[in-house]
């Protein structure tokens, strides 16, 4: 079994938004709709790099908020996969500031951190025991 819900995600300096904006997702289906350049793709983003991608390097520079100036991006996205809830914390930049926790919510436990993290988000993700 891999993915089976997003709950929520929180974003911060990411793309088209700056600081910090919460989206909870309720419903069985979600539909994001908007004008142009109202942050639907960015929102898109942050998910799939919150879920898939590694914290340092280009990654960083490519979500950054658009005008500079604001924080280090920050995603965090609780999700459900094999039926139970776990959350992905992530703090995408070029140096040391960058930092990825995954937490098992259902137990309240920190799973592991850094790119461990990313790789068994991944893993829980897509059902694999792949690296």
């Amino acid at each position: 079994m891999a993915l089976q819900r997003i709950n929520r995600v929180r974003i911060r300096d990411l793309r088209s938004w700056r600081d910090e904006h919460e989206f909870t997702f309720d419903e069985a289906i979600t539909v994001l709709y908007g004008p142009n350049g109202s942050g639907k793709s960015s929102l898109r983003t942050g998910i799939v790099f919150g879920l898939l991608y590694k914290t340092r390097g280009a990654v960083a520079g490519k979500i950054r908020s658009i005008g500079g100036g604001a924080g280090n991006p920050y995603v965090e996205i609780d999700f459900i996969a094999n039926g139970i809830t776990y959350r992905i914390e992530k703090t995408f930049a070029t140096g040391n500031d960058a930092d990825a926790r995954l937490l098992n919510l259902s137990e309240g436990v920190e799973l592991s951190q850094g790119d461990a993290a990313v790789i068994e988000c991944r893993n829980l993700l897509t059902g694999s025991e792949e690296q």
